[in-house]
């Protein structure tokens, strides 16, 4: 469908209705005052008329009337409106000639009678012929009688559906056959049905129902069975009709979207032949294609007339359409014109233009198929290309980059092969020439697909299309040692997944997903029984909530019948809801809840955590995008009054309880380029003196495919006005345009990232600070390289920064090559892509190694870590093979550290063993949280053990052994940890997640009286406070979520101030302890302790510099405990501490890296310097320290003394 159809939208009915002209075919109608039809005229000017009587019934129809091809109809009715004759056409023309009215109803009028449930018992026709109808207590119809005798009989099963229909071979006296004799041949037929055996002439049918009443089965009596499939809506996905051995079968069948709307239907299950349909998000007809290929396309406004409608294009053109929206009110909001080119319009509230934008603009080419895309010709210039073979397939596209990706296809129109970045090196680039291919079945299905490195993954379809096997790197004649990882998928008749079975046979990890009625997952259960549910809205089938259940179950019971093709019936391991919620047990205390609320457009605008933390999406953009989020810093939302939750809810909830905290609360906004990139993202980050909100301010850029290419973190902030308004965007680009102008001494974070034709990142660069030559910064290198699959196979950290401008990436594009004195790490992989090895360089033919392997559904269950070093025959000056270093290692069995682990049935890591042979397990809750760590007095050294390692494994029980275990808020947070001795360390959270108290009791509990399934409540319980021995810390944050405020277990506080990258800044540290004054700051929150602390602070200030303008008067000195101490801090553009500063202006300390971040020297406030020589893998290797005065603090008796240390 042509790009510019979609948004068509006429403004009046003209737009619509094309001129009259000479071919129109046109039928009319007249209505009387009961708004029934009493005149019909035909497209060729036929009149039929309508006559009605007192009552509205029709009473008369006139066909052709006034014609001599007249013909009508009359029909007469009893006082309950039933039909009790009906006039032939004849009968109607002897009435108007003047017949005997009586004659005339006797002779030309088929007759009726009902019993008295109104059911038609009776029908005699014009030559006598008699149908008779019998029906049960009921009103069923269980025998049909014709006038030649002949009987059908139809049984019923117990929920009212037919069961079985019988026609007899024999017939009844066709001179009995009469209204009369109704009841007398009642008993005749229920002594001849008496029997259920078949006489050889007898034909029967019989009928299969499930259990929501939807026929299944149908036998016609002869050899042809009819089965049918439903899908949970009951709508019939499939009709097979098979002989009963199974010789000849014919199969149509149908797929539907989750609103019920029919996709496609394919009659003898030949999908070349098959009508498919598009809708729309309203549910609306959009797009119609027929098996020719032709199609109707049908476009609708925003009230869901129909304003655009094509009916059978010729498949190979459409002509150019123009098209235009409008906003609620009339305003033009796009126009496109016959060329595919996009103008967009906005409007200020006084409805002046205020921005016309041209977004995208296409060319087409002579079938009108697109040629190229440009996303914003004024601004980006994204120019995307494409070609295609007759068939109409893409066979190159060429994004904006110039990067080719090429595509091959087989005669039958499959996707043969796909090459990234293809060419033949004639335009003088080296091309990687990525290539993927894939292979198929006889039955079109993909069967094989061989990535660019070789490796093999197969698939197959059972016959009857429910199981789809995959298989990475299987074992073959050329393979014996494949890997052999299987992965089975199981779908239902919706093609939706109910079964996912990981590794092998006898070893397979089971996820199950249950649907709803309307086809939504309604629960996952994973391996070890854990299950999530999900709520939708039923109108919308929005997900409303996720909630992850505290109680596992064990759904199977026992593992499940392997699936047969022969056998489809033993298959049993689909359930239903019913299944899991027999089994499920909730629990209010420890079940997490996560809600969703959307807005009227269906966009999500709030979020609630588990523990009732909220996020507003505060505003949205034209298109949908967020452009405003607040994370608020309360959590007092999870209540049961919240649902059913609205907006309008939510909102006074908010205010009710006093949620909306300003110096806490997390703000962000984005700003978003024509791509819809966030190329600008703010963060509030509190009020200065003056009032004005600050923000700290993160910019990307981006190249054409939308690969990240710039990032600039500001090291200072933006600020804004007080009123709480957030900046323009004007005054934010304005800002990034000031930072870039400052060059290096801006001090920002600054990172480039560079791309290969694949995507791949290939080099980063990151700001040291200024560089060698004005206007050019420090940069540190870290390059990539891949194997042809795309895995990292070397990571190249450059030992020195390279002094470059930050727009002049020459290293990063053209330097992409090994260099011996860089410092490298190398990976390797197995044929499923999953590493195997990591080697660090140490020195130039040195490499230490880790290898680690996988049990069968990808788990590591080993690392080894090598004694002996891997090593080259002679200096590496170029990139050593990884097949050789490995091959390389001498093992050593007394010094080689060797950890297993072993793993549950969710795959969690369950038992770890390090190199002495110490254990440690772990055991989860339901939810994934770590609740207990046991480690182990006793050590396992016996091998047999060591290799077949389980979950449950322990070794020898002692009584030195330690256990502790946590407990956890509905958000995944420690509440409670208790160590190995009991002694309790309480933790309490905002709504952001930040430890906002810690307490340490100084009295233990008795570990032995709580176990895993402990609740927060039964761990309070134990807990006896102690408020004079235990040990309470305190955290208070900024707007931006970092710690301004620490109070010790001794009351004691400092304060933190950050740049704009949250740097420390200053440390101030006060001299008087914290007075509470008795408040509970649990129950007050964080805006109290907040304003008292600073409100003490303030205090203290005062008086200390009282004190110090006093001191200063009188050239004496403030006493050192009773005043503060502030120590500064500067940073690098990289974020590392370059010199502390303390309270008296005196420089500290100073600090200089190398290109890896290593610290090359330090020089304290003497100015004495020490430097630092690392080597490959960043270990300190040595430390040259300068000459120092050494002052002796012992008495003058002493110093004859010998002092060892």
């Amino acid at each position: 469908m042509n790009a510019v159809l979609d948004n068509w939208q006429p403004t009046s009915l003209e737009q619509i209705i094309v001129s009259k002209n000479d071919q129109d075919q046109t039928t009319s109608y007249s209505y009387n005052s009961r708004n029934q039809v009493k005149l019909e005229t035909g497209i060729d000017g036929t009149l039929t008329q309508y006559d009605y009587d007192a009552f509205g019934k029709l009473r008369t129809v006139r066909r052709a009337a006034g014609s001599s091809d007249e013909r009508g109809q009359s029909l007469q009715y009893d006082a309950f409106g039933h039909v009790l004759a009906e006039l032939s056409p004849e009968g109607v023309a002897k009435l108007a000639s003047g017949a005997n009215a009586a004659d005339v109803w006797a002779n030309y009028a088929v007759h009726y009678t009902y019993n008295s449930l109104g059911q038609r018992t009776s029908s005699v026709d014009q030559n006598q012929h008699t149908t008779l109808a019998y029906f049960d207590s009921v009103g069923r119809q269980i025998y049909k009688v014709n006038a030649e005798g002949e009987v059908q009989e139809t049984q019923y099963n117990a929920m009212g559906q037919v069961a079985r229909s019988r026609s007899y071979a024999a017939r009844l006296p066709k001179e009995q056959i009469s209204v009369a004799n109704y009841d007398t041949l009642l008993a005749t037929l229920k002594t001849w049905t008496a029997s259920d055996t078949l006489t050889p002439n007898d034909v029967q049918q019989k009928f299969y129902y499930d259990k929501q009443g939807q026929l299944i089965l149908g036998n016609d009596g002869e050899k042809i069975d009819t089965r049918i499939e439903y899908n949970a809506f009951g709508q019939v996905t499939s009709n097979r009709r098979q002989a009963k051995d199974a010789s000849i079968f014919v199969v149509s069948s149908d797929t539907y979207d989750r609103r019920g709307n029919l996709l496609q239907h394919s009659p003898y299950g030949n999908a070349g032949i098959a009508v498919y349909n598009q809708y729309d998000a309203f549910n609306r007809l959009t797009h119609h294609t027929l098996a020719s290929g032709n199609y109707d396309d049908i476009a609708y406004d925003h009230l869901g007339h129909v304003t655009f409608a094509i009916a059978q294009h010729d498949k190979n053109y459409v002509g150019p359409q123009t098209k235009t929206s409008y906003d609620a009110f009339g305003h033009v909001l796009t126009q496109t014109d016959g060329n595919g080119n996009i103008t967009q319009y906005q409007y200020d509230r006084a409805s002046r233009s205020m921005t016309v934008t041209t977004v995208t603009h296409f060319e087409y080419d002579a079938a009108n198929r697109v040629f190229t895309r440009t996303v914003d010709p004024t601004g980006l210039k994204e120019v995307t290309k494409y070609s295609y073979d007759s068939r109409g397939q893409t066979l190159s596209v060429t994004d904006p980059r110039g990067i080719v990706t090429a595509s091959q296809y087989t005669r039958n129109g499959q996707l043969k092969s796909v090459t990234v970045d293809a060419g033949d090196g004639q335009d003088g680039t080296a091309h990687l020439n990525l290539t993927t291919t894939f292979e198929y079945d006889s039955r079109g299905n993909k069967a094989k697909v061989t990535d660019p490195n070789q490796h093999v993954t197969l698939y197959e379809l059972s016959s009857n299309g429910v199981c789809t096997t995959v298989t990475q790197d299987p074992i073959t004649a050329q393979n014996p040692k494949g890997l052999n990882l299987r992965v089975q998928e199981f779908r239902n008749a919706e093609n939706k997944i109910y079964l996912r079975a990981v590794g092998p046979d006898g070893s397979q990890q089971y996820t199950r997903f249950i649907y709803d009625n309307f086809g939504r997952v309604a629960y996952e259960v994973d391996p070890a029984g854990a299950v999530t549910g999900y709520v939708y809205d039923n109108n919308t089938n929005q997900l409303l909530k996720t909630i992850h259940y505290a109680n596992t179950i064990d759904l199977d019971g026992t593992k499940f019948a392997r699936f047969t093709d022969s056998k489809p019936q033993t298959w049993s391991s689909q359930f239903i809801i019913g299944d899991v919620e027999s089994l499920l047990k909730t629990d209010n205390t420890r079940d997490v809840i996560e809600r969703t609320l959307y807005d009227k457009d269906g966009r999500v605008y709030a979020r609630i955590s588990g523990n009732g933390t909220v996020t507003i999406n505060k505003q949205f953009d034209a298109k949908g995008r967020v452009i405003e989020q607040i994370t608020y810093a309360k959590e007092q939302l999870q209540a049961p009054y919240l649902n059913p939750l609205t907006i309008e809810m939510l909102n006074n909830k908010l205010i009710e309880t006093g949620v909306p905290d300003a110096a806490h609360d997390l703000r962000t906004l984005y700003v978003y380029d024509a791509r819809g990139r966030a190329v600008r993202t703010l963060s509030s980050a509190g009020v200065t003196s003056d009032g004005k909100l600050q923000w700290s301010v993160m910019a990307q850029e981006f190249d054409g495919n939308g690969n990240v290419t710039l990032r600039r973190a500001c090291s200072d902030f933006l600020l804004s006005d007080a009123n709480g308004a957030a900046p323009s965007e004007e005054a934010i680009n304005a800002f990034i345009s000031s930072r870039v102008n400052l060059g290096p001494v801006a001090n920002d974070g600054l990172s480039l990232f560079h791309y290969d034709a694949a995507n791949r990142l290939l080099g980063s660069a990151i700001a040291q600070g200024p560089g060698a030559r004005p206007n050019e910064w420090a940069w540190a290198f870290t390059e990539y390289f891949y194997d042809k699959g795309g895995n990292l196979i070397l990571r190249q950290n450059r030992r020195d920064a390279i002094s470059m401008n930050m727009y002049a990436q020459t290293d990063m594009r053209n330097g992409h090559s090994y260099q011996a004195e860089a410092s490298h790490t190398k990976y390797v992989y197995d044929n499923a892509n999953r590493l195997t090895a990591t080697m660090n360089q140490l020195w130039l033919n040195n490499w230490i190694v880790v290898q680690q392997t996988y049990d069968k559904v990808g788990n590591v269950v080993q690392k080894t870590a090598y004694a002996n070093s891997a090593t080259t025959p002679e200096y590496a000056y170029s990139d050593p093979d990884s097949t050789a270093l490995l091959a390389s290692i001498t093992p050593d069995a007394a010094r080689d550290r060797i950890t297993r682990f072993a793993y549950d049935n969710s795959n969690r890591l369950a038992v770890t063993v390090d190199g002495a042979g110490a254990v440690t397990r772990q055991v989860y809750n339901a939810l994934g949280d770590v609740v207990q760590v046991k480690q182990f007095a006793n050590v396992v050294t016996d091998q047999t053990q060591l290799k077949n390692l389980s979950a449950n494994f322990e070794p020898p029980a002692s009584a030195m052994d330690r256990v502790s275990r946590t407990v956890y808020d509905n958000d995944h947070r420690p509440l409670y940890s208790v160590d190995a001795l009991g002694f309790v360390t309480a933790k309490r959270y905002d709504g952001l997640g930040r430890v906002v108290a810690s307490v340490r009791y100084a009295t233990a509990i008795n570990p032995n009286a709580i176990s895993v399934n402990s609740k927060p409540a039964e761990i309070a319980a134990l807990i006896k406070a102690d408020a004079t021995q235990d040990r309470i810390e305190r955290n208070v944050y900024d707007n931006a979520g970092r710690l301004a405020w620490h109070l010790d277990a001794l009351g004691y506080f400092t304060h933190y101030v950050y740049d704009a990258q949250g740097r420390v800044i200053s440390t101030t540290a006060f001299p008087q302890a914290f007075n509470s004054n008795g408040k509970n700051y649990d129950a007050l929150g964080q805006s109290q302790l907040r304003a008292d602390v600073e409100a003490q602070a303030a205090t203290q200030w005062n008086t200390i510099n009282q004190n110090r303008a006093t001191a200063a008067k009188n050239k004496t000195t403030v006493p050192a405990a009773e005043d503060y101490r502030t120590q500064s801090t500067s940073y690098d553009a990289q974020g590392r501490v370059i010199s502390t500063t303390d309270a008296l202006g005196v420089v500290t300390a100073k600090y200089t890296y190398d290109a890896l971040g290593n610290k090359k020297t330090y020089t304290n406030a003497l100015q004495a310097t020490w430097t630092y020589d690392y080597d490959m893998l960043g270990h300190l290797v040595q430390t040259r320290t300068p000459e120092v005065d050494v002052y002796s603090s012992m008495p003058a008796s002493d110093t004859d003394t010998d002092w060892h240390l």
